[in-house]
């Protein structure tokens, strides 16, 4: 679109594969909490980083244009849900590597957003985690989806 260059982002080498026990998350489990693979988040910044640098394409990672994949690839994983409704699954269980994968391409691409403009997004992670903590106190909101400035 418009002369934007969209990039393949393969998948990171010892990335999680959807599995039974990982779908634990979903609608009409038992809605446990699923852990994530220990890994760093600059760990993960370093090998996207390496992997563009390895490819030359330091000079196509501008913060616009990351953006603008990062808004590309939910379309793909917004598309994999599209007239589902409120169904359960909510993922259809033919499409659960498609949702992992269109998620590791948001996440790719996210972090490497974060690193081509400067943001250390674990430092902003507890900074938003704390003012939204702030803003929706459990005794205030718990169980409740209103905002914060609706009575």
């Amino acid at each position: 679109m418009g002369g934007l260059r969209y990039l393949p982002i393969p998948a990171i080498k010892g990335a999680a594969t959807v599995n039974a026990q990982s779908l634990a998350w979903l609608p009409g489990a038992q809605h446990a909490a699923m852990a994530f693979t220990s890994r760093d988040l600059e760990s993960i910044r370093q090998a996207t980083a390496r992997f563009a640098a390895d490819r030359d394409w330091d000079q196509f990672h501008s913060p616009r244009n990351l953006l603008l994949a990062v808004i590309s690839e939910m379309g793909e994983l917004a598309e994999i849900v599209r007239w589902a409704g409120d169904s359960d699954p909510t993922i259809p269980p033919d499409k659960q590597q498609a949702w992992a994968d269109e998620m590791a391409d948001v996440f790719i691409l996210l972090v490497r957003l974060a690193d081509r403009s400067g943001v250390d997004l674990t430092t902003a992670f507890d900074r938003k985690l704390r003012l939204a903590g702030e803003k929706y106190p459990v005794d205030q909101f718990k169980g409740s989806n209103r905002k914060y400035d609706q009575p």
